[in-house]
């Protein structure tokens, strides 16, 4: 085993006396000092020392941590790094006033990690994907769990074809709107179907109650909707 391998090891074994792990936070190579905000047994007080590192790789890890206090990802969250400020987005430890904050960074990849953090709130999550270059993310996180009445805001918000493209591929659409951005867009009824195939808010309930032409364009893709297997 080479040296660089013990190192490795060293740095991965959760029972890495303390004493051993402290010495190593001082090391000159900053991918071991990464190694150490990484080991689960690395006590708080280390973290909180390296979470002024200056390897920014250093500060990201420390960032990510689920076991940063809170006051120290409130100070990370305006390290000058982006991605420092990308991870204490993403953290769910994070506290709402500065998941509110990071909501308005100037750096768009730190708003995409926002939209990422299941903690964040509805009004939050909406502002976000008012963003065209958010929307993609939010659409492949959160495609099933996205409020209809949200989905149905946001498809009012703009004429732009790219962004509603984003819209119609909510695997939860309510029905009315995936109608809605058909007509706008002009998506053929082929297509249309395909959409429809995949669509979680529909029931029997809401086709029923639609009209005999709209209804009929689902019951001819019926056989791929859930609602109608036996």
């Amino acid at each position: 085993m080479t040296k660089k391998e013990k190192m490795q090891k060293l740095l991965r074994n959760t029972k890495t006396p303390i004493s051993v792990l402290k010495r190593l936070s001082r090391n000159a190579d900053p991918l071991i000092r990464k190694g150490v905000a990484k080991n689960s047994s690395t006590p708080v007080d280390i973290l909180i020392k390296l979470s002024e590192d200056p390897s920014e790789d250093v500060r990201q890890r420390i960032a990510y941590s689920r076991r940063t206090p809170i006051d120290i990802l409130i100070k990370l969250s305006e390290d000058p790094d982006w991605l420092v400020r990308a991870r204490v987005a993403f953290n769910v430890r994070t506290p709402m006033s500065t998941l509110e904050k990071l909501s308005r960074d100037d750096s768009v990849k730190v708003r995409i990690s926002l939209a990422q953090n299941w903690n964040i709130t509805m009004p939050m999550l909406k502002l976000l994907a008012l963003d065209p270059d958010i929307i993609r993310t939010i659409v492949s996180k959160r495609s099933y769990s996205m409020p209809g009445s949200i989905i149905r805001e946001l498809s009012k918000s703009t004429n732009d074809e790219k962004y509603l493209k984003e819209i119609y591929r909510f695997k939860n659409i309510p029905i009315d709107v995936l109608f809605d951005i058909k007509t706008r867009l002009q998506i053929n009824d082929r297509d249309f179907k395909y959409s429809i195939k995949w669509n979680e808010w529909s029931s029997t309930n809401i086709i029923n109650g639609l009209s005999t032409k709209r209804k009929n364009i689902i019951i001819s893709a019926s056989k791929y909707l859930h609602m109608f297997d036996k």
